[in-house]
C-alpha cells in the first residue's frame, strides 16, 4: 500500500494586525485599505471605501488577494465580514479562488442576495467554504473582489477580517499485515514546491 505526504507548510491565516504583507490589491477605483474603524478581532480589518466618509463610490471593481499557499487535506476557507449596501443594485463582493490560471467564483455577497440564513447586514458574520475540490499540495490564492454599479446608490460597504484556510487531516489505523520493504518517491523533485512524497510499502 502507499501513503502520500505533503512536504511544506499548508494553509493561510491573517488577522490583519501585522499590515498587508500577506496580500496584494488592485483594480479600478481601488479603495481597499486596512483600518481600525470596524474590526472583528482585535483592532484591524480590511475595508473597501473612503477612510473619512466611510462610504464607497460608484464604478468600483477592485480586490484583495492572498499570497500563494498550498492546500492541505479537507481544506476550508473562513473569514468574517461586516457590510452595508443598498437593497437594490449589484454592489457586493465576489469570493474567488485563483487556481492554475483560472478564477473560480465561490460566492457573491451583497445586494439582491438571499442572506436570511447567513447573517444580516450591519453585523459580523463568519463565512465558510469547502475547498476540497483542490487536491492537497496544490497552490491557490483567495481573492475577494468588490464591485459597485453606477446607480449613485451607495453605502458603507464591506469589512473583511480573520481570513484563514484550515486543513483537517483524517488518520486511519492500518490493520493489515506488517509491511515489508519501503520505497520513497519525491515529486516533482526535492527543489520544487509543492513537493509530494509517496511512501510505498511492498
Amino acid at each position: 500500500f502507499a501513503t502520500h505526504l505533503i512536504v511544506g507548510a499548508t494553509g493561510f491565516s491573517d488577522d490583519m494586525e501585522s499590515g498587508s504583507g500577506l496580500w496584494t490589491t488592485g483594480g479600478t477605483n481601488n479603495r481597499w485599505r486596512i483600518g481600525t474603524y470596524r474590526s472583528f478581532s482585535p483592532t484591524h480589518a480590511w475595508y473597501c471605501g473612503d477612510s473619512v466618509t466611510h462610504q464607497y463610490s460608484n464604478n468600483m471593481n477592485c480586490y484583495i488577494q492572498t499570497v500563494p499557499f498550498m492546500t492541505g487535506d479537507n481544506s476550508s476557507l473562513e473569514f468574517y465580514r461586516w457590510f452595508k449596501v443598498p437593497l437594490y443594485g449589484t454592489d457586493g463582493i465576489y469570493v474567488i479562488v485563483m487556481h492554475e490560471g483560472t478564477a473560480d467564483t465561490l460566492d457573491f455577497i451583497g445586494t439582491g442576495g438571499a442572506l436570511s440564513d447567513r447573517g444580516i447586514q450591519s453585523g459580523w458574520f463568519q463565512e465558510r467554504y469547502a475547498l476540497d475540490r483542490y487536491p492537497p499540495g496544490d497552490t491557490i490564492q483567495v481573492r475577494i473582489a468588490f464591485y459597485s454599479d453606477s446607480d449613485n446608490d451607495i453605502s458603507e460597504g464591506f469589512y473583511i477580517d480573520d481570513v484563514a484556510i484550515r486543513c483537517i487531516t483524517m488518520i486511519q489505523e492500518y490493520g493489515g499485515p506488517a509491511p515489508g520493504r519501503a520505497s520513497l518517491r519525491l515529486e516533482p523533485n526535492p527543489g520544487a514546491r509543492p513537493l509530494r512524497a509517496t511512501v510505498q510499502f511492498d
